[in-house]
C-alpha cells in the first residue's frame, strides 16, 4: 500500500515539473511522468493538471508526454479552463498564475519566443478533447481563440472539429461578436459560413449586434462581409438605441460610414437621448467627409435632441469651422433655442471659441 504524500512532496513536485515544462526540459519531465501513476495518482492530480496546462501554453513535444501517458485531456483547472482553452489562444506564456512564492524562478524563459499552439491544438483534438468545455466565464475554446491572438488557422480547426459556434459567454457573446469585434475579417468569414443565417443579428446582453461591434473595431472589410448578409438588421439598436451607424461616426471611420449609408442604412434614427447620426457627427468632432456624407444622404439638419439642442449647438462647441460653415451653408438653422435657453452662439462663447462665435454672429441673419 502505498503512503500517501506529504504536503511537502506535493509542493516539491508542482515546482519541479513546472520548472521543467517552462524550461522545456524534455527529458526531464520524461522521467518525471515515468516515476508515477499518471492516470490515477490522487496526490499529484493538482500539479499534474498544473503542468498539463502549462505545457498546452508551451511545448507539443511536452504536452505528448502527458497524453502519451493517458492524462485526462479534458483536466482543468479551479476556473474551468482546459489544455485546449489554453492552446487556442495561440500564445506562448504561463498557463496559470500559480501564487507561490516557493516555486523557482523560470531564468531564460521569457526568451523563449516560439509557439507551436497550433500543434498543441491538433494534438488534444486528436486525444478527443471536449471542444465544446465552457470556463467559468462560460467561454470556450473557440471563444478564447477569437479573443487572443485570432490565429485563424486555430479557430479552422475548431470549426473542423465541429465546434458549437453559436455558444454565449457569461455576457451573451458568441465567438462572432468577439471576431466582429476585434477586427478578425478572415475568422469572421468562417464562423459566418457555419451560422444559421439568423445568428447575424444575435445581441450580447447589453445589446450589441455583430454589426454594432464590427463598426466600434472601425475595420470596414468586416462590416462589408456584415451588409453582405441576408437579412442583416443595418439599424440594429443596443441598449442606448445607438445604431451600427452612429457607432462607425463616433470612431470616424469615412469608409464604414459610406458603406452603411450605400446599404441604405437610416440616418434618421435616435438614440436613448434624441440624438441621430449626425447629431453624434457633430458631438464627436467628426471630420468633414463624415458630415457631408451623413447630410447627402437626407440627415435631418435641424433634428433637436430630447434638450432641445440642435445639430448646431453641438457643432458650436466642439466641430471644426469647416463642418459649423457647411451645416450652416446646408441650412442648419443658427438661431435656435435649446432648453437651456442657449443658442449656438451662447454656447461658442460659454466654451471660449471666439473663431466660432464670430462665424455664428456673421450668419445670423443669413449668409454673408
Amino acid at each position: 500500500m502505498t503512503l500517501p504524500l506529504t504536503l511537502a512532496e506535493v509542493v516539491a513536485f508542482d515546482n519541479a515539473l513546472l520548472c521543467s515544462i517552462s524550461q522545456r526540459d524534455h527529458g526531464q519531465v520524461q522521467a518525471m511522468l515515468a516515476k508515477i501513476d499518471v492516470q490515477n495518482n490522487s496526490d499529484l492530480r493538482e500539479p499534474l493538471t498544473s503542468g498539463f496546462l502549462e505545457a498546452a501554453g508551451r511545448d507539443a513535444s511536452i504536452l505528448k508526454l502527458f497524453l502519451d501517458a493517458h492524462f485526462d485531456v479534458d483536466a482543468c483547472d479551479e476556473e474551468g479552463t482546459t489544455a485546449l482553452m489554453i492552446a487556442a489562444r495561440g500564445k506562448d506564456s504561463d498557463a496559470l498564475d500559480h501564487g507561490n512564492d516557493e516555486a523557482p524562478a523560470n531564468d531564460g524563459v521569457a526568451e523563449c519566443s516560439f509557439v507551436e499552439s497550433l500543434a498543441n491544438v491538433q494534438q488534444l483534438l486528436a486525444h478527443g478533447a471536449c471542444v465544446d468545455a465552457v470556463d467559468h466565464t462560460g467561454s470556450t475554446a473557440l471563444h478564447h481563440a477569437v479573443q487572443c491572438s485570432g490565429e485563424h488557422v486555430i479557430v479552422q480547426e475548431l470549426v473542423g472539429a465541429m465546434c458549437t459556434v453559436d455558444c454565449v459567454d457569461e455576457k451573451g457573446y458568441m465567438a462572432l461578436h468577439h471576431a466582429a469585434r476585434m477586427g478578425q475579417v478572415e475568422n469572421v468569414r468562417l464562423l459566418l459560413a457555419r451560422h444559421d443565417p439568423q445568428d447575424v443579428n444575435a445581441t450580447t446582453l447589453d445589446g450589441e449586434s455583430v454589426l454594432s461591434l464590427a463598426c466600434q473595431s472601425g475595420c470596414v472589410d468586416v462590416v462589408n462581409e456584415l451588409v453582405q448578409c441576408c437579412g442583416i438588421d443595418l439599424d440594429a439598436p443596443n441598449s442606448d438605441l445607438q445604431t451600427p451607424l452612429m457607432m462607425a461616426v463616433m470612431v470616424g471611420s469615412l469608409d464604414i460610414v459610406q458603406v452603411l449609408v450605400q446599404a441604405r442604412a437610416d440616418v434618421t434614427k435616435k438614440d436613448s437621448i434624441g440624438m441621430t447620426a449626425l447629431h453624434h457627427a457633430a458631438c464627436c468632432e467628426a471630420a468633414l467627409p463624415i458630415v457631408e456624407c451623413l447630410v447627402d444622404a437626407n440627415s435631418d439638419i435641424n433634428n433637436v435632441d430630447d434638450m432641445a439642442n440642435s445639430i448646431m449647438h453641438d457643432a458650436a462647441i466642439v466641430s471644426s469651422l469647416d463642418v459649423a460653415l457647411f451645416l450652416l451653408k446646408s441650412g442648419a438653422a443658427s438661431g435656435c433655442v435649446n432648453e437651456a435657453g442657449k443658442t449656438p452662439t451662447m454656447l461658442a462663447q460659454q466654451w471660449n471659441r471666439p473663431d466660432m462665435v464670430e462665424l455664428l454672429e456673421s450668419w445670423d441673419g443669413g449668409p454673408p
